[in-house]
């Protein structure tokens, strides 16, 4: 049976709708496997996430402040992504982002070494939002090549050359909907060099559904137009696609 892995969508924003519906369609589609991300600064998605996951073998949970909302960075939520740490796949998302520049940079640059440092302590993998601030991540991310094993930059906006310089810090990268869209040549590009032991797909529900349901509600069930597209972008089949994202996702993110 083929499986698929959604490596990242937030269940739990309104648009969503109810996750027992949402994660049946997914499963119905084939997508067995979700990681549900729960943002800061108040803990409460967080623990609306864990109980959610509590009840099913096959939800992850990751945590993170998103760089819009450096601004309001909060040691409470800290403290809770400490208290609930071993449930927990990964510390996320967390990042920059320059395009939007919802809070400054300098304190998202802050910020995003705050919980790089913080990953560190916890055990826990980063994974990664930048936008439109390459220099500035990959200049930071420098400072920790050998605090991190592996991480995953999450939505993959940028070329070939920005994936090389991710992969060569030791991350996984992870496509998602917007490699579909017919003027996303440079993403296509990065989509066919990545190797398939470090490519992730996911839909980042409720954003960016692909092709054919762009301009939708996206969902998890989606990411098998994804998943789809990649490997013919490739030529590969698409089994082999599924099971090497499904494979990485499950290496990265089980910490059973």
């Amino acid at each position: 049976m083929v499986q698929l892995f959604d490596s990242h969508a937030h269940l739990l924003f309104e648009r969503m709708g109810q996750p027992d519906e949402v994660l049946e369609r997914a499963l119905q589609a084939g997508v067995t496997h979700v990681m549900t991300v729960a943002l800061g600064p108040s803990p409460a998605e967080l623990m609306e996430s864990l109980q959610l996951a509590a009840t099913r073998d096959n939800l992850y949970v990751a945590a993170g402040l998103h760089p819009h909302d450096a601004a309001r960075e909060s040691e409470t939520f800290y403290d809770a992504l400490r208290a609930h740490a071993q449930k927990l796949s990964v510390l996320g998302e967390i990042g920059l982002d320059y395009h939007y520049d919802r809070s400054p940079r300098h304190v998202q640059r802050k910020v995003f070494i705050r919980q790089l440092e913080l990953a560190h302590e916890l055990g826990l993998a980063p994974m990664m939002h930048i936008r439109d601030a390459y220099d500035d991540a990959f200049s930071i991310l420098e400072d920790f090549r050998h605090v991190f094993r592996t991480g995953i930059v999450h939505c993959f906006t940028a070329g070939p050359a920005e994936a090389e310089r991710f992969l060569d810090l030791g991350f996984h990268i992870s496509f998602s909907g917007i490699v579909t869209f017919k003027k996303a040549t440079d993403i296509q590009e990065a989509a066919h060099l990545v190797p398939l032991n470090k490519m992730l797909v996911e839909t980042d529900s409720p954003f960016l559904a692909p092709v054919p349901h762009r301009g939708k509600v996206c969902e998890p069930a989606y990411v098998v137009h994804t998943a789809r597209f990649i490997s013919d972008l490739r030529g590969i089949s698409f089994e082999e696609l599924a099971e090497a994202t499904f494979s990485n996702a499950l290496r990265l993110l089980d910490r059973q």
